[in-house]
């Protein structure tokens, strides 16, 4: 992972500090819960969730820091990191004409699992669900997304990687929950 020379504009700093105070207003809510599932605004809280975090990601990558983790992707897919499937997951939320809700046969715009179910759903041979007890798996078309796993451990990882570029003086970033 080579950093780019070329130093963060003001707007783009500004942008970030606003995303990071977003995303923690919306973590501290207590809507990212199995509980917090119940709630009419959670599917709301995911989207905003991703609309940011993908565009953190894409600027973590633009300034040659991209979040390449690996682990719990779902292997049936092709993404090659997080950061992919941010945008993927984040693209078939909020363009929902573009059909890539679709899995096969089936349509999956926000399908919930909640905890450790990782039967859920079974399409011809194919099994789908979580396998954590403590996270929840949202589905989009083809794409497992893990809330805890894959969402937050991403922005963790960006807030990590811009942070120091953002404020120089206070490079410490949130901790993945």
């Amino acid at each position: 992972m080579t950093q780019s020379n070329e130093p963060m504009s003001w707007f783009t700093k500004k942008e970030l500090s606003t995303s990071f105070l977003r995303i923690e207003e919306v973590r501290s809510s207590g809507i990212l819960s199995s509980d917090g599932t119940r709630s009419p605004l959670f599917k709301s809280a995911i989207i905003e969730l991703l609309i940011y975090i993908n565009d953190m990601l894409e600027k973590a990558d633009a300034m040659g820091l991209r979040v390449t983790l690996t682990e719990h992707l779902p292997g049936w897919t092709s993404v090659r990191d997080v950061t992919e499937l941010v945008a993927r997951c984040r693209d078939a939320a909020c363009h929902v004409s573009a059909g890539q809700e679709f899995f096969e046969r089936n349509k999956f715009s926000f399908a919930l699992v909640v905890g450790l179910v990782p039967e859920a759903v079974q399409i011809d041979d194919a099994l789908r669900g979580c396998d954590f007890e403590d996270d929840i798996a949202v589905f989009f078309g083809a794409y497992r997304l893990y809330l805890r796993r894959n969402l937050l451990d991403a922005y963790t990882l960006a807030v990590r990687a811009l942070q120091p570029l953002v404020n120089p003086a206070s490079a410490e970033a949130p901790t993945a929950n």
